[in-house]
């Protein structure tokens, strides 16, 4: 066996045992779990993650719409038997786009394929979490020069027919970008695209990241998107459920093999909540790995013959945690931030200068999908093309203290598609705020009364925002000076109040829309 085989066995062994190490750390809690799910609980958590889970399954639209929906809603949302009626009726009447959205996910999940001696042997699976940027574990990828050696193949799969899917052969490119991290077994790596092509997630989509709480119950189902044992790609769904939550880790019952490593795992909304990095063996007391019949493993017995009694993951919010801490030149801080506003690293790389696209190879935006792309916003999924980022633009005096920057939003450029464009349009009483968190909420609104009715929900990102609540405050409360002379950017606060009051189609709150408009490249239709 050469060195590398070694110490990629060593690694997923570390892998194995560490997890091993948690699982037993953890038996009085997951005891404690097991028996109240025996009682008859069905998501024994505790009641403010339940509340925040129904909402997040509301406001994403991972619902089933039925008259039940709307009991529920009639319902004071903070009792906990309110909130775990909405997530079993997550975990067992899905939505008919639950399948066409797990087709979605599954169209960003690779295999990983090594090449060594003029073979090429399956190693591992990955998924696009940016349009550039891939996702697996370190124990697969563990540094840039073995990265080199491998590439990744979308479409490995077959397709409704049954019959082989055209594979995509891409290469890995460690040199653009690479981060990886033993403890938490991840790695991170840039994709080159295709030859003169679009940029891998334009073709496949990616997978939206979050940073934020609710992707996940105690109790609650999760589907799994591999490639076990180096097959053709395979799902696991619905015979599983998530057994322990540790602070960087999760423990679910999930069928998988150790292919999977590197697996994205999926909520019932197909947002990753975890990525998948090591079945967990069963041990005797003196710490052996234990085979199905009982005796002790052997290395030459073969993961197959161990007794898998759970599988481990490492959560979303830990990696992206780790990510956001990282010292990267600006051109691998503007890579992260491609991974969207919900990861949290676009705050956390805020102070970092901006880098031109051309600087890091970005292919030009395309107003057509790629042949073989989905089109359409599926929530924790963005298809291509690749949605738009807030803008830039220069804070007033009273925004100066905070690093968050208060803008306009932009929506995806192909937004609803053709010409057809969302905008909310707020009104006073707004300054101070911010625009990402009242896209989000207003969304999240607008989405509960879509799926009472219906109908399909919408993404936050689909949505432009013009925000100009601040400087709508500092007209009318006078701040501004009356004496100088009014342009279209600019008006004194007597003239705000007439035109307010009269509510004229072209007064200053047009203005002041076309202004936060201009800023927020919006299209002039």
């Amino acid at each position: 066996m050469s060195v590398t085989d070694r110490s990629h066995r060593e690694l997923h062994q570390q892998a194995a045992d560490e997890a091993a190490r948690r699982y037993q750390d953890s038996a009085a809690e997951r005891e404690r779990v097991e028996g109240r799910l025996a009682a008859g609980v069905r998501f024994p958590d505790s009641p403010d993650a339940l509340a925040v889970r129904a909402d997040r399954i509301l406001d994403r639209g991972g619902l089933s719409p039925s008259a039940v929906v709307a009991d529920i809603h009639r319902e004071a949302m903070d009792l906990p038997d309110a909130n775990e009626r909405i997530i079993d009726l997550s975990n067992e009447l899905q939505a008919w786009s639950f399948l066409p959205r797990g087709v979605r996910a599954g169209a960003t999940v690779a295999r990983i394929t090594l090449r060594r001696n003029g073979r090429e042997l399956p190693h591992g699976t990955g998924f696009l979490v940016s349009p550039r940027l891939l996702m697996t574990n370190h124990h697969v990828l563990p540094d840039e020069a073995f990265a080199r050696t491998c590439f990744a193949e979308f479409n490995a799969q077959v397709t409704a027919d049954n019959l082989p899917d055209t594979v995509v052969r891409m290469e890995l490119d460690p040199g653009t970008f690479f981060a990886a991290d033993r403890r938490l077994d991840f790695a991170l790596v840039a994709v080159k695209p295709a030859q003169d092509g679009p940029a891998p997630g334009e073709i496949f989509g990616w997978n939206r990241l979050s940073v934020q709480i609710g992707k996940l119950v105690l109790g609650e189902k999760v589907n799994i998107i591999g490639h076990p044992s180096g097959r053709l790609k395979e799902i696991a769904l619905r015979d599983n459920a998530v057994l322990v939550r540790l602070d960087d880790f999760v423990h679910y019952t999930t069928d998988t093999e150790p292919g999977n490593s590197g697996s994205p795992v999926f909520n019932d909304q197909w947002e990753v909540v975890a990525l998948h990095h090591s079945g967990v063996p069963k041990k005797d007391d003196q710490g052996r790995v234990l085979r199905k019949d009982g005796r002790p493993w052997q290395q030459g017995d073969g993961d197959d013959a161990i007794e898998w009694v759970a599988n481990e993951g490492v959560r979303i919010s830990s990696i992206l945690k780790h990510l956001a801490g990282l010292d990267l030149d600006p051109a691998r801080r503007a890579l992260l931030t491609e991974m969207g506003p919900d990861t949290g690293l676009d705050q956390a790389m805020s102070t970092a200068p901006a880098v031109p696209a051309a600087a890091l190879g970005a292919q030009p935006e395309r107003t057509n999908a790629a042949p073989g792309a989905v089109s359409g916003a599926v929530p924790g999924v963005t298809t291509p093309p690749v949605p738009g980022v807030p803008v830039t633009v220069p804070m007033t005096e009273s925004e100066t203290g905070t690093q968050r920057p208060r803008v306009g939003l932009r929506a995806r450029s192909t937004a609803f598609g053709g010409r057809q464009h969302l905008v909310f349009l707020h009104g006073r009483d707004q300054q101070e705020k911010y625009p990402d968190e009242l896209r989000l909420s207003w969304t999240a609104g607008l989405n509960r009364g879509l799926t009472l009715a219906s109908m399909p929900t919408l993404d936050p990102e689909d949505v432009w925002f013009p925000f100009y609540g601040t400087r709508l405050h500092d007209l009318v409360s006078g701040k501004e000076s009356t004496a100088e002379p009014i342009g279209l950017d600019r008006v004194s606060a007597a003239s705000a109040a007439e035109v307010f009051a009269a509510e004229s189609p072209t007064g200053s709150y047009v203005r002041l829309l076309y202004e936060a408009a201009a800023r927020a490249g919006m299209p002039q239709l």
